[in-house]
């Protein structure tokens, strides 16, 4: 069950986990990267909505990302 308030909110023992990685890495010094993920997956990398190929081109629908081949 949840344990905890706003955004140190616990919501299973993987999120406490992600947590404690995350937190032992600000404290070490490490940057926080954000990976895109791959267009061949199908998947937008800045909403996550589905890409699809139009005129040599990889079109998210939902935000207008375009990344041209």
């Amino acid at each position: 069950s949840p344990s905890g308030f706003g955004e140190n909110k616990v919501l299973s023992c993987a999120d406490a986990v992600a947590k404690a990685i995350q937190s032992h890495m600000a404290a070490n010094g490490y940057e926080t990267v954000r990976q895109k993920v791959a267009l061949v997956k199908g998947a937008c990398p800045d909403c996550g909505g589905v890409v699809e190929h139009e005129g040599g081109c990889m079109v998210c629908r939902v935000c207008g990302y375009s990344e041209c081949a």
